[in-house]
């Protein structure tokens, strides 16, 4: 069997996964728009999860625009474009989510309760906080060839990655969190759905972390060359 052959199957392989990720998507994200609009939006944390979970799928297909074998963007044929997508998803997902978090800070403000002392709320601070570090390198990494002289671009865009994968899989892990703790979800699922959608999450996670790692460990070789 030829190496072209090999190849081919695997990128026959990495493209039906890929698809299997984005469906997951789009049952996830249906699941949780019905359920907040099944609830109703009197109350705050219906926004806060709404927004949130929105915020971070959007970001999740941000990850995988990048990929080279991402079905929803083969149609961009060129580096730039790819990127361009990845802003966009990635911009609006961040705006999402950030206001996703202030809703909920001001919604126990007025509960008069304590903010962060549950894992979900843990794992959303520590994605929160790296996602904000994400931005600022994700900023520099657009512009690396201006900042080239102060650091090599590699260099910039393997730190951009690390923060990255940190960011999405603590935000991801306290999303899935919620499906198992919090007494709002509970309250009103269906048929008990919620662990259903757990492991869609997981899988989520799992299958759109493969992309990022592989880039890691490319940059990470090519830098123990040099």
């Amino acid at each position: 069997m030829s190496l072209s052959t090999d190849s081919s199957k695997m990128e026959r392989f990495e493209i039906f996964i890929n698809t299997l990720c984005h469906s997951f998507i789009a049952i996830t994200t249906f699941y949780l728009t019905w359920y907040c609009f099944h609830v109703g939006f009197s109350k705050l944390i219906t926004y806060h999860v709404y927004f949130c979970t929105l915020g971070y799928q959007l970001m999740t297909e941000g990850i995988l625009a990048m990929y080279k074998q991402n079905t929803l963007t083969l149609l961009a044929h060129t580096k730039a474009q790819k990127t361009f997508i990845h802003w966009q998803l990635q911009a609006i997902g961040s705006l999402l989510s950030v206001i996703g978090i202030i809703i909920q800070i001001i919604s126990r403000n007025q509960l008069g309760k304590l903010h962060f002392s549950q894992t979900h709320s843990i794992l959303g601070l520590v994605s929160f906080v790296f996602l904000i570090l994400t931005i600022v390198s994700g900023c520099s990494a657009l512009f690396s060839i201006e900042l080239k002289k102060h650091l090599k671009p590699i260099y910039n865009k393997l730190l951009h990655n690390i923060l990255a994968l940190i960011a999405f899989i603590t935000g991801i892990s306290s999303i899935a969190n919620a499906y198992l703790t919090k007494t709002w979800i509970k309250r009103n699922d269906p048929g008990e759905l919620r662990y259903v959608m757990f492991w869609l999450v997981i899988l989520i996670a799992f299958l759109t972390s493969i992309g990022p790692i592989k880039t890691l460990w490319h940059y990470m070789k090519t830098i123990t060359k040099r």
